[in-house]
């Protein structure tokens, strides 16, 4: 079963180091990137079919995703990857997302 964390675990699992110590996320093919920012978001829950993405979308980008016109030239290059309607996922929540330098910066 997954574990799913939330920010009073995480608050209570970063008191056990000094506050000096790295905070680093997964890279992209390996290794560790740093973490450059945090931000609040909404977040689709399980929104993407594809497996190359993370399960959950921010809910803008859901929203433009399912909102496109079937006759838009980049429509096939987007809306197939997510869930195509709202009850089809596991719904709308607010989490907190920790950004490296990289993925910042696309």
């Amino acid at each position: 079963m997954q574990t799913i964390m939330t920010v009073k675990e995480l608050i209570e699992e970063l008191k056990k180091y000094p506050p000096e110590t790295r905070v680093v996320v997964d890279g992209y093919e390996g290794g560790y990137d740093d973490v450059a920012s945090l931000k609040n978001a909404s977040l689709v829950l399980d929104a993407y079919v594809v497996d190359w993405y993370g399960p959950h979308a921010e809910e803008s980008s859901y929203q433009e995703w399912v909102s496109r016109d079937k006759d838009d030239s980049e429509w096939n290059m987007g809306r197939e990857t997510v869930k195509s309607k709202i009850e089809e996922t596991g719904g709308v929540v607010d989490a907190v997302i920790l950004s490296s330098i990289h993925t910042r910066n696309y």
